[in-house]
């Protein structure tokens, strides 16, 4: 997919051109993005399972168990099986609708699910550019901040409340090194990685 610009016209400014166009793998990949996502697995899994298995022999806790505790681990048993499997669906769905596009001025990533928005990054001399290496490598050339929404306070002090902030560029292409070098050749920020 490379070099083809006839059907983005409308988002490029007079002065730009496309020099690259790609898109990322969108099979599924069984990898995590997040040890959280992994953490949350395995807490809603093992919520499930103390739910569902705890059950007594008087009639309160068959009340109990049919009011309360069934409902929740019913609940918590959808979560885990969301965090352990249903992610990487959601992911390779996000990325079959991705298109990213190099141009003379700037980095745009394209997603085309139910309307179109077009994530635009300025690209200088200034901007740091990384890649990794791989079959499907990735080029970062930004980073956003993600904020963090568990917040614990004890005593009014907050305990965790720090932003984490994430890469964001052309995410698992095949031809990561040339997009690389292209960006490299033509901004002159690349640092290698």
């Amino acid at each position: 997919m490379s070099g083809g610009d006839s059907d983005w016209q409308a988002i490029l400014r007079s002065d730009e051109k496309i020099l690259w166009q790609g898109a990322p793998y969108a099979g599924l990949r069984w990898a995590y993005s997040s040890p959280q996502e992994v953490q949350n697995a395995f807490g809603f899994a093992l919520i499930a399972v103390v739910c569902l298995t705890h059950y007594g022999d008087t009639k309160a806790w068959h009340i109990a168990f049919f009011v309360v505790l069934l409902p929740a681990g019913l609940i918590a048993l959808a979560l885990a099986y969301y965090f352990i499997i249903g992610i990487h669906f959601r992911d390779a769905r996000i990325r079959r609708h991705a298109t990213y596009f190099l141009t003379n001025r700037r980095a745009m990533i394209v997603m085309s699910m139910k309307t179109q928005k077009v994530d635009s990054y300025p690209i200088g001399v200034t901007t740091p550019v990384s890649h990794t290496i791989g079959p499907k490598g990735c080029v970062y050339f930004a980073s956003v901040e993600v904020p963090q929404y568990v917040v614990l306070r004890q005593g009014g002090r907050v305990l965790g409340s720090s932003p984490n902030t994430r890469e964001v560029g052309f995410e698992l292409i095949p031809d990561a090194p040339y997009v690389y070098e292209l960006m490299c050749a033509t901004f002159k920020g690349g640092t290698q990685q």
